[in-house]
This record gives C-alpha cells, structure tokens and sequence, in this order.
C-alpha cells in the first residue's frame, strides 16, 4: 500500500506539473483534461487548475463554482480558499471573498502573509485604506515585498498621502529586480506614478514620455497602456478597433545585431482610420534603428466610440534576417 501511495502521489505531481504548463501555453482543452484526472485521483490541485482555466476562459462564476465544489470536498487546502476569495472579490462578492479569506486562515500550513496581502487588497477596493496599512505591516516575506508595495501604494492613494505614495514608487521603480516575472507589477506602480503626477497637474507631455519609457519594464503592461489613453481621452463617433500586423525595416547603419533586418510586430488600436492608427504605434515604435514601419494588414473588428483612442495590446517584435516576403 506505501508503495502504491508513492506511486499515485508521484503520479500526481507530474499531472499537476503538465496542467500548470498548459494553463501557461493557454492549453484551456487540455487542462481542463488534467484537472479532470487529478480530481478522479482525488487531489485537491485539480479545483485550482480548473478554477484557472476557467478564469483564464474570462468565466469567473463557473470558477468560484469549482472552488466552491473544491473547499466543500477539501476544507483545509488553503490555496483554494484563497483563490475563491480573490474570485469572489473580483466579482465584488465581497462579503463572501472575507469569508474565504478567514477560512484559508485556519488551515493546516497556511502561508498567512499570502492571505494577509489579499485581505489587504480588498481593504483597499471596500476604501477601508487605513485597515490595509494595518495588514500590510503584517507581512515580512521577501518573496512578496513587490506586491506590498504596490498594494501599499494604493492605499496611501486612497487616504490622500500622494508624496508618500509616490516617493515610494519612484524608490522603488530604481531597485532591481532580476524575475522577469515582476515586470507587470512595476509597470502598475510606474502607472500609479503617472497617475498621481496627473492628479498634480504635471505636464502631460512628460507624463507620457515617462509612461512610455517605463513600457520597459513590462511591454504590454495593461495598466501603462490604459494611462497613456487616459492622458488625453480622446473619443470619435468614428473609431474603431484595429488589429494590425506592421513591418520594420532597420537601418543598415543600425547598432542592433547586424543579422537583424527588420521585425514584425502586431498592434490592437483604437483610432479613426488606419492612418491614425499609424500615428499611435509609430510614438512607441520610434526606435532609430528604424528605417521605415509600414502596415502589412489590418483588419477592423468593431466600431469603438465609447472607448478611448490609443494602443490596446502589442505583441513582441519577432526579428528577422530575411523578410517574409519581398516588398511589393
């Protein structure tokens, strides 16, 4: 029987691995397939694998359902505590996310900083500001320190202590962080700076010089993009959204690796016309590297006039040594 227990257990491991590697390639078919074989192996893994999925489908409610169904089953699996509370606080249950969160508290080999940090995050979103201080001087996990400060930083937004909170952020914009992976939490407190320096009334122009440059630490930070829009909120009866598929051609001049002739990147763009929309990548794409960045195709999705003009999403550049195909 331990020799059978080792086995299954071993066996488990591997599927949860295999299911955390499609969540990551966006694989939703296939994990979904691996949390249905955890969940007949009766491993709690297989709830927060599907809830992830589900959440990555843009289906919350029939994620809080799996966890929901998962907490019943496994009471003191504290992961799958708090990933419903930060579900269900999502959905503004908030009541219920609490719950959750004082639940994932009282199990077995709780990682109480964890929780802590997101009871503070709905501190925040309920405006008890004060309350997420409060929680945040609770937690001294190094692996963590980046998501404090930002929560942090949002909470001494919230009470008004604009300095404070952007001295903070400036501080900590200057420390270097070696996990690729923190990116998008820098680009969110670079946002908040942007922010607050527009609450302040700073020139925007170097609000959006600032916002622009601070791309490099997340280039397709959600946050930075929205700022950016938000900068001058222009709207149109006109506008719609565009995705494009755009062509650089490098200088031969160019610093960059001498094999590199260009790249391909993709851009979604809220904007009147493609020319417009041109207009808008071009202030990101103004390396001077580039010799000339031109429209390969465009497709318009839907019509956008409630909506912000500006960049939406971009992809990486994808270097080339040789083209695609030959210009027309």
């Amino acid at each position: 029987m331990g020799k059978l227990k080792s086995f299954l257990k071993k066996q488990c491991k591997k599927l949860t691995e295999k299911g955390y590697a499609c969540l990551k390639e966006n694989d939703y078919d296939g994990a979904l397939k691996i949390a249905k074989e955890l969940e007949e192996l009766h491993y709690t893994a297989s709830f927060e694998i599907a809830a992830l999925t589900y959440a990555g489908m843009n289906n919350l409610e029939e994620a809080v359902k799996i966890l929901e169904k998962g907490v019943d089953l496994a009471p003191d699996c504290w992961l799958n505590w708090q990933l419903l509370g930060n579900y269900r606080s999502n959905l503004g249950r908030y009541d219920e996310a609490d719950t959750a969160y004082k639940n994932a508290l009282e199990c077995t080999n709780v990682r109480e900083s964890s929780v802590h940090l997101n009871q503070a995050i709905l501190s925040i979103r309920l405006d008890r500001y004060e309350d997420a201080l409060k929680k945040l001087e609770c937690i001294d996990e190094t692996e963590l320190h980046l998501q404090v400060v930002s929560a942090r930083i949002d909470a001494l937004m919230g009470i008004g202590r604009i300095d404070e909170a952007s001295r903070l952020g400036l501080k900590t914009l200057e420390e270097q962080w070696d996990d690729e992976s923190e990116g998008e939490l820098m680009g969110y407190i670079a946002a908040n700076i942007c922010r607050m320096r527009l609450k302040q009334r700073e020139n925007k122009e170097l609000i959006r010089e600032f916002a622009i440059k601070s791309l490099a630490y997340h280039h397709n930070s959600p946050s930075l993009l929205a700022v950016i829009r938000y900068i001058d909120a222009k709207y149109s009866p006109k506008a719609m959204y565009y995705r494009m598929f755009l062509h650089a051609k490098i200088h031969v001049t160019s610093s960059l690796d001498e094999a590199v002739k260009g790249f391909y990147v993709n851009y979604d763009v809220v904007a009147d016309d493609s020319e417009e929309a041109l207009e808008f990548i071009i202030e990101f794409e103004n390396d001077e590297e580039i010799e000339n960045l031109s429209i390969e195709k465009i497709e318009a999705l839907e019509h956008r006039p409630d909506d912000p003009k500006g960049i939406y999403w971009r992809s990486f550049r994808f270097n080339y040594e040789e083209p695609l195909s030959e210009p027309e």
